[in-house]
């Protein structure tokens, strides 16, 4: 079994993890779930807010019935201050560092952290405000459908 178990009702990693975060009450008290946002973020969003992305990923190896690959997923936190975006980082961190969880069709092995959380003050005339970015390694499996 793996350290946050099997995440009940998530269909991939993405819902998956929203489900963590969704059961992590001090990280949802910095930023509610319906702030992870995975896509495109709508101009009128409220801070902080955090986008997930999901960037490459490299075969390692392949069964009959399993496809295991290295990910790398990224979590961009913009505040409108510097220790907000640093909070909200050690949050994830703790949340997610070196866990591993299961969903119905595959799982994270092990979620490193790729580096320390880098922040970044982002100057233009109509924004002005901190990117915080923390980026995790992923040992990943998933069954395969061909």
């Amino acid at each position: 079994m793996s350290d946050l178990g099997t995440i009940a009702g998530a269909t991939s990693l993405e819902s998956a993890i929203g489900v963590v975060w969704a059961n992590d009450a001090a990280l949802v008290a910095q930023v509610p779930v319906l702030r992870l946002i995975t896509g495109r973020v709508p101009q009128s969003e409220l801070m902080p807010y955090v986008r997930m992305e999901q960037t490459g990923g490299s075969g390692n190896a392949r069964t009959n019935k399993s496809y295991y690959q290295t990910a790398r997923v990224v979590f961009h936190i913009w505040t409108e201050d510097y220790a907000g975006g640093s909070a909200v980082a050690q949050l994830i961190l703790n949340a997610f560092a070196n866990k591993g969880f299961d969903w119905t069709t595959g799982a994270v092995l092990d979620m490193r952290a790729d580096g320390p959380p880098v922040n970044n003050q982002v100057h233009m005339p109509e924004i002005k405000l901190w990117e915080t970015t923390v980026s995790f390694v992923l040992t990943t499996w998933q069954g395969r459908q061909d």
